[in-house]
């Protein structure tokens, strides 16, 4: 049988040997020649694939790409979900030091903060808070080293956010007073 080299076998070929095998088993086909097999030369499917993933694959990264472009910043730090965010909103707070920290009752304390502005009336809290809690020793740190510190007060809420303008270390405090 003729081929094309070692091992390779021509389409002719393959279809003479694979048309005398089915005519030995009495399977054979209809004679139509090696045509069919020649139809497409160099036509290779495997190729054909990997093109279309590659296609495929370029489009998706695309449309990704556009997406990110679309929303604007979308991997950008907004205010409220990063440290760069908070600085940003601290420039808008009002900014107060801690005046006095006094026990009030049991698990409670009176927190007196003074604002920047001297001419501005301090702002006195009960707080719930205990000499085990995280914040107590926070609290008296910034009280002795009278940090700087941004204030959120969010309306109707008993929460009091503050947060140290040198270090960036939060504390938020729960209000048991009325005001």
């Amino acid at each position: 049988m003729p081929m094309a080299g070692p091992g390779v076998w021509t389409g002719l070929a393959l279809a003479e040997h694979t048309g005398q095998d089915r005519e030995r088993r009495g399977l054979a086909l209809p004679e139509k020649g090696p045509a069919l097999l020649d139809a497409a030369p160099g036509c290779d499917a495997p190729g054909v694939g990997n093109v279309a993933t590659v296609v495929f694959v370029v489009v998706v990264v695309c449309v990704v790409v556009a997406f990110l472009r679309r929303k604007g910043g979308g991997i950008v730090a907004r205010r409220g979900l990063s440290i760069g965010a908070d600085l940003g909103t601290m420039a808008d707070k009002p900014r107060v030091r801690v005046k006095s920290l006094i026990k009030a009752g049991p698990d409670s304390y009176r927190v007196v903060l003074t604002p920047e502005a001297d001419s501005a009336a301090d702002l006195d809290f009960v707080i719930s808070l205990s000499e085990e809690d995280f914040g107590f020793d926070l609290l008296h740190q910034w009280r002795r080293c009278e940090s700087l510190l941004a204030l959120v007060v969010p309306p109707n809420s008993r929460l009091v956010r503050l947060r140290s303008i040198d270090d960036l270390q939060p504390i938020t405090l729960t209000r048991i007073d009325q005001s």
